[in-house]
């Protein structure tokens, strides 16, 4: 049968001669004018004309459409020269179409000022000079190369030597070969300094951009000055770092260095020169130096930037009083000078330089004087304003003062006030009159009615206001709330009430790397000089930016920015309608543009950014008294946060229950916090709502304890949530996890899922958007309060998870895990409530993964309804049953918001997950792919899709990697397509084609690989093997081989070794198919040592059942199987309509599951003997399954002799069979055997055979006979090698004298299965009468050709044919029928001799034509269009190697063809 067609296709073209000139500029140097060359004619596109100049001028070309094959400058010992002038162009056609000066003593030059495209190389092989200020496109240069040669190139043009050409600088000469850049580009696909003495490469100015450079020099040099630079693919950092060192790569500029950066958004890496230094330059101080003790001071640098990416501070005493020191070159903007005296003043200056040693200018002196009078503490003594003496009693706190109000004492702050601690027990109000701040350590607001009050929630604050947050870790801890705070106690307030601002919005137009101006979706209240934000929304979470407003147009929906964006941010919705019903979805793909900049401001000082101690904010619970209150509104909470100390955020509520009825957080910026952004521990009813919270470490938005809930969670954009380093984190979920499915932190974190979160927005995380993980009950502190007493966080149920969005997370939404009491994360752990619960009209877009779901104990309790996805790297990844029903799935939307390699719909893992309804976009296209399949601890099959429609027609794209690995937790993928809405047939399932699920039914839709479509039902059977402990680690299980039969079905083998992957050595999984008559023979290589195996039966629909024979369990004693009633023989067993099983006496045990329900038919096999076990070894060839899987060999490698088969087609050979004395005139004769039956018991014999039944699981017999009845066959094997009734099956002959087709089918059959048969009897019917038989045929797993070839090769991953294993393109199929190297990374071809168009000769691989039964015919074309058999061509073996059976063939054209200029050329084999 012809199933596939192997191609080559080689293209030759005739050497046909070409027409030369020659051009002497002795004559004239007009190109164009034919009177200059000989002979007379201008040249065209096949001439090749050759220039020299015995008068030393040039020739010329200054205007369009100069032609050549190829040109040569230079003769002999006369030079060539050509100029081409700026209206000038030549064009070539030949592979090397511009050379200079063969002879490398020769001296010409080309100089071209307009347009030369070579078809070819432009080559320089002489003592040569070479300028380029137009345009040169080319496929490659070579300048040098020869004895002798000293080529010169400058360039201040553009060069283009495509994505294949190289630029090849190499020299043999003592002065080298030089490469000058002044200006322009270069693009070629690699820079090679190679062969020579010398090699100077000068970059002076323009670009160079190659993939890559290489040097086999060890004399090149490369000079890099001005704005010259070379730009290389990848991270080549190390290499051209070890150039500097080596001093090959320098700068002759005098001051500076050379730097090699990477950019891994870009993925370039940039050599220029660095001469600048570090901004701001000259250095400055940010701030004052600080006085910590009576002998410190701390001095902080304005931050420095530098193209380089490195900055260092030197801090310079210059007083030189006693004990001041200066620091030496640092890395830190910080330095602190300690041993200081007190009363005398000190200096100091700051410095920066960058990596390659750019110094900037010092700063200006900061001087500090430490003073020996400590401030002294001031106490209120009447209300009024701060700035008058008379409030505190006659005399104003001094910087350091710490400041008390006592109860009943209203002070308004007033001016701009700097103080130490502030202590409210009254009231301290914000001038509602001007602007004002404070700069204080802490304040803690402290009794009730104790309140600190900016604006209130019926009047805003109509002016500025800055608290600055100042204190030291190691000053006063009141209350416990450590130092650099604003906290309320014992029933005191905090209000904070800003103007209403608009918080933020979205792009209304797509603003592109580059701009300056911003579109936006709705006005803003904006002015120049804010800050804002625009988030990413590509699949970086890092591309949000920062900028200033340099102004706002008079609509407020433009915004023009001080510097231009470097990435893009799309503003686009898509929407698409779904023809069937016109239901139509839409998602905006809209980068948010958010307001930092607020009037009211808290904040950590200028030192919180060195240390991450910034300030943070508190509302604490009361044992006694009434708790406290916070309230705040358009606020910008800046610098706050503590790296590493727990409790201290920007903003928190700390324990007070269901006491904070009505505070808030809303309106609000929260960014570059040191620890989180927003903390509710152990409070109810709290809202947090049109917050904008920007990069921040730890989680975002985070409820603490699990205890949580009733709290609304609105309209908050949260991004930039960023891994804390090892040892900052506050809890180990802060940045335990790093990988695919689970990854920490989370911008959301959500431990109890009884709060409303609506409106949200995920906007760019290291780790997940939202992640719902709950403990079984709530953390301490939380669960020792008796509010919370009897609290059970994971059986809560969902308040509301509605019209939220993650885009540009790694994850968008993690679900299905567990928070132990230490706030570790286990993950997989169970949502403890039925639900169902619907997450409604979400948003998932440019995550790397849009939603994953763990485990969960398998709970189908959530709903993902009318939620989008789009440009997600991995849309969907479903550990568990949950359901995306009604949705919109896009591949990519095209806006360039999808990175890297591509988008896959469907990761298969764990599930089984359910997709209903859903519409999907762009699953065709090259960068799409529907499933992904990772390993799996647990692969359910049966994941449940119905009701798709696409956007396109024919399948969607489905291309999967060979299925090699071993484990059914990578292979074992069944999607159940319900409808055939996917792959096309109804109530099909969709697999891989690993041979243990294929049974030669399916299909392959088109655009497909190594997926297919299977009629075939499947199940999943999970052995697990407890310990006698239930809590302790299941124990590792046991080597397994696993045998799939069924009579007219191949055998199919599993090894199922405990080396797979860690999950499998607790376990055992396999995906089998269901209701169709299959037997799975399970083999133990030893049993557990608790004696007990428990079975799952599950993924089922009721009513499906399966058989499993375990080998050797019916000898086992005191065996217990819970699976239904015992039957009393296999039919009984296969007949019924129950589960049951079936004990073989001293044989084996049958099981056979009937499922009850979809999950969880569950049973077990216990025993009490010490059974002795051997190895298994499947095929009899003497090496045990798991030997045969360690060494990559086939452990199912049945062999089947070739004698087994019997034709007749011999006159009197019977082929080893004879009859007994009730069966007379045997003969052989018309291909067939013949006999009469002459007795009651006719028998036809033959006991010469050796094959192992695995191998035949059906026996045809041909055969014909004067009477019906029925026709019995016999066996016997190699331990009991004679015929029993045991041993025995009977079909009818019902075709009264017509020929007949009798399958005897033997895979049940368990005295033939797993046996070495050595006789055959065929007792025919009747007792009188003549019979025939055509043939007798055993029908097994017969070894292929391609079996064979496999087997040759190390693993056993090429047994598909149809799979490519390489990286060369071609199938395992192709790479057989070739005779090439099936794991190659090139394309090898075949092609040993190219074609020599003049004899017609060429010569190319094959596999042994008498092994691959292939036959390789020639076809020959001349325009790759039609294409005819070259029937009389010729083909001879040249050489065969038989150790590789592989033959070279030499193939002869006929003459017909020889008189073509091009030929195109094709072997086809057809199988």
């Amino acid at each position: 049968m012809k199933r596939a067609f192997a191609l080559i296709t080689l293209v030759a073209i005739s050497a046909t001669p070409a027409f030369s000139v020659v051009f002497d500029t002795a004559s004239g140097t007009n190109w164009f004018d034919g009177s200059n060359y000989a002979p007379v004619g201008v040249p065209g596109a096949t001439t090749n004309v050759e220039i020299f100049s015995t008068a030393a001028v040039a020739a010329e070309i200054q205007s369009t459409g100069a032609l050549a094959k190829k040109v040569k400058l230079g003769r002999s010992n006369w030079p060539g020269s050509l100029v081409v002038g700026a209206s000038g162009t030549l064009a070539t056609t030949s592979n090397l179409t511009l050379q200079l000066a063969a002879n490398g003593n020769q001296t010409s030059s080309l100089t071209n000022h307009g347009v030369i495209n070579l078809g070819g190389i432009l080559k320089s092989s002489g003592i040569n000079t070479i300028e380029n200020h137009g345009t040169l496109t080319a496929t490659g240069m070579v300048l040098g190369g020869h004895a002798n040669a000293e080529s010169s190139f400058t360039n201040t043009g553009t060069i283009d030597l495509g994505s294949g050409g190289w630029l090849h600088l190499c020299s043999n000469s003592t002065a080298g070969t030089e490469f000058t850049m002044l200006d322009g580009s270069v693009t070629a696909k690699k820079l090679n300094l190679h062969d020579g003495r010398k090699v100077n490469l000068k970059l002076y100015g323009g670009t160079i951009r190659v993939n890559d450079m290489t040097s086999a020099s060890a004399d090149f040099l490369i000079d890099v000055k001005g704005d010259g630079e070379l730009i290389l693919k990848g991270d080549a950092v190390s290499k051209l770092d070890g150039w500097i060192a080596a001093g090959h790569v320098f700068t002759s500029a005098g001051s500076g260095g050379v730097v090699a950066r990477y950019d891994a958004d870009s993925n370039m890496t940039r050599l220029y020169a660095d001469a600048t230094a570090p901004t701001p330059n000259p250095a400055g101080f940010d701030g004052a130096p600080m006085v910590l003790d009576a002998n410190t001071v701390r001095l902080l640098a304005m931050p420095g930037s530098d193209e380089s990416g490195v900055v260092e501070y030197l801090f310079t005493e210059t007083s030189g009083n006693t004990g001041g020191s200066s620091s030496g070159w640092q890395s830190s903007p910080y330095y602190e000078d300690t041993g200081l005296t007190a009363d005398l003043e000190y200096r100091y200056t700051v410095t920066m330089r960058d990596a390659v040693g750019n110094v900037g200018s010092a700063s200006a002196p900061a001087s500090v004087t430490i003073s020996t009078i400590s401030a002294p503490a001031v106490s209120a003594t009447q209300s009024g304003d701060w700035s008058d003496a008379a409030t505190w009693g006659g005399s104003l706190p001094a910087a350091e003062s710490d400041v008390t109000i006592p109860m009943g004492i209203t002070v308004t702050l007033d001016g701009d006030q700097e103080c130490g601690s502030v202590t409210v027990m009254g009231k301290l109000t914000a001038d509602p009159d001007a602007d004002c701040s404070l700069h204080c350590d802490w304040v803690m607001v402290m009794g009730m009615n104790a309140e600190f009050a900016v604006g209130s929630t019926t009047n805003r604050y109509p002016h500025q206001f800055t608290l600055t947050l100042k204190g030291l870790a190691s000053e006063a801890n009141p209350g416990g709330m450590g130092s650099k705070f604003l906290g309320a106690m014992n029933g005191g307030t905090i209000h904070l009430h800003g103007p209403e601002r608009v918080s933020w919005t979205k792009l209304g137009a797509t603003a592109v790397a580059g701009a300056t101006t911003l579109t936006l979706d709705d006005p803003v209240d904006w002015v120049a000089g804010e800050q804002i934000v625009i988030t990413s929304t590509d699949t970086n979470w890092n591309h949000a930016e920062e900028r200033v407003i340099a102004s706002v147009s008079g609509d407020g929906l433009t915004v023009t920015l001080t510097e231009a964006l470097e990435y893009t941010h799309t503003g686009v919705t898509e929407t698409h309608t779904r023809p069937t019903d016109n239901k139509t979805w839409s998602i905006e793909l809209k980068a948010e543009v958010g307001l930092l900049s607020r009037d009211v401001k808290v904040q950590g000082d200028v030192f919180s950014d060195t240390d991450g101690f910034g300030g943070h904010t508190m509302a604490m619970d009361s044992a006694t008294t009434a708790p406290a209150a916070f309230y705040a509104e358009g606020v910008e909470f800046y610098r706050m946060g503590q790296t590493g100390v727990t409790g201290r955020y920007p903003v928190h509520w700390h324990l007070l229950t269901d006491q904070a009825q009505g505070q808030y957080v809303r309106n609000c910026s929260i960014h570059h916090s040191f620890s989180r952004a927003v903390t509710i521990h152990g409070t109810d009813y709290i809202t947090v709502e049109d917050n904008f919270c920007y990069d921040h470490i730890g989680h975002g938005i985070f409820l603490e304890n699990g205890a949580e809930r009733f709290n609304e969670i609105r309209n908050n954009v949260v991004l930039l949530t960023r891994r804390p380093e090892p040892g900052d984190e506050l809890t180990p979920s802060d940045n335990s996890h790093d990988e695919t499915q689970n990854r920490t932190p989370a911008s959301f974190w959500i431990t109890n899922p009884n709060n409303t979160i609506e409106d949200n927005i995920a906007a760019g995380t290291q780790g997940t958007g939202f992640w719902f993980i709950f403990p079984t009950t709530p953390l301490e502190p939380a669960a020792s309060l008796p509010y919370y007493a009897g609290a059970r966080p994971s059986t809560e149920p969902l308040g509301k998870f509605d019209r939220n969005t993650a885009h540009s997370c790694m994850n968008g939404l993690d679900i299905n895990d567990k928070l132990s009491s230490a706030h570790s994360i286990i993950a997989n752990g169970a949502w403890d409530n039925d639900g169902p619960f619907r997450f409604n009209d979400c948003a998932w877009f440019s995550n790397e993964i849009g939603i994953y779901a763990g485990i969960g104990a398998r709970r189908d309790n959530v709903i993902y309804y009318n939620n989008t996805f789009a440009d997600n790297s991995n849309v969907l990844m479903l550990a568990t049953y949950h359901m995306i029903q009604e949705s919109m799935l896009i591949a990519d939307s095209g806006h360039r918001n999808l990175q890297g390699e591509g988008t896959t719909m469907y990761r298969v893992y764990d599930g089984a997950g359910q997709m209903l309804n859903n519409h999907m976009i762009g699953w065709d296209a090259e960068n799409a792919n529907l499933f992904k399949n990772p390993g799996a601890s647990i692969k359910h099959p049966n994941h449940r899709f119905s009701g798709f429609t696409w956007d396109h027609a024919g399948s969607p794209r489905n291309v999967q990697p060979v299925f090699d690995h071993p484990s059914p937790g990578q292979w074992g993928q069944v999607i159940l397509d319900q409808d055939g809405s996917v792959g096309g047939i109804a109530g099909s399932s969709i697999i891989s084609n690993h041979g243990f699920m294929v049974i030669g039914n399916e299909t392959q839709p088109a655009g497909w690989e190594n997926n297919l479509v299977s009629p075939n039902r499947f199940a999943h059977l999970h052995a697990t093997y407890p310990t006698a402990n239930s809590n302790a680690t299941p124990e590792t299980a046991p080597n397994i081989t696993v045998l799939r039969s069924k009579g007219g079905t191949k055998t199919e083998g599993l090894v199922y070794h405990s080396d797979f992957v860690n999950v499998t050595k607790r376990r055992h999984q396999l995906p089998l198919i269901v209701n169709d008559g299959f037997l799975y023979t399970i083999y133990y290589e030893s049993l557990p040592a608790i004696r007990r195996i428990d079975f799952t039966f599950d993924d089922t629909e009721v009513g499906d059942a399966v058989l499993v024979r375990i080998k050797n369990f019916g000898k086992l004693t005191g065996l217990i199987v819970s699976l239904g009633s015992s039957h009393a023989s296999l039919a009984n067993l296969e007949a019924s309509d129950r589960s049951g099983h079936y004990v073989e006496p001293n044989g084996d045990l049958y099981l056979r599951p009937v499922s009850t329900k979809r999950y969880l038919n569950e049973f077990n096999v216990l025993w009490s003997g010490e059974p002795s076990w051997t190895t298994t070894d499947s095929d009899f060839d003497g090496v045990s399954d798991v030997e045969e899987w360690n060494n990559g060999t086939d452990a199912f490698d049945f062999v089947e002799s070739t004698s087994d088969n019997i034709e007749f087609t011999t006159e009197n050979d019977f082929g080893g069979w004879s009859a007994n004395a009730d069966v007379s005139g045997l003969a052989v004769m018309d291909g067939r055997l013949t006999g009469a039956v002459s007795g009651n018991k006719p028998q036809l014999r033959k006991t010469d055979f050796a094959f192992e039944g695995n191998s035949a699981l059906r026996i045809r017999l041909r055969y014909r006979n004067s009477s019906n009845g029925t026709v019995r066959l016999w066996w016997g094997t190699s331990i009991n090698d004679a015929f029993s009734v045991d041993r025995k099956l009977a079909m009818t002959y019902s075709g009264a004298g017509d020929w007949q087709e009798l399958v005897f089918n033997l895979g049940r059959e368990s005295e033939w299965l797993d046996h070495e048969i050595t006789r055959l009897r065929i007792d025919p019917n009747g007792s009188s009468g003549v019979f025939e038989v055509d043939y007798i045929r055993g029908c097994g797993p017969k070894k292929t050709d391609h079996a064979v070839w496999a087997a040759g090769w190390y693993g056993n991953e090429l047994s598909d044919p149809w799979s490519v294993r390489g990286r060369n393109g071609l199938t395992n199929q192709q790479a057989r029928l070739w005779g090439v190297d099936p794991y190659a990374s090139n394309r090898d071809s075949p092609i040993t001799q190219p074609l020599d168009v003049n004899t017609g000769k060429f010569a190319y691989t094959r596999r042994r034509a008498e092994l691959s039964g292939a036959a390789y015919s020639i076809w020959v074309s001349t325009d790759l269009v039609n294409w005819t058999e070259d029937t009389n061509a010729t083909q001879a073996v040249l050489s065969t190697d038989f150790q590789t059976d592989i033959e070279t063939m030499q193939v002869n054209l006929s003459s017909a063809w020889l008189d073509h200029d091009e030929l195109f050329i094709q072997v086809r084999a057809v199988e």
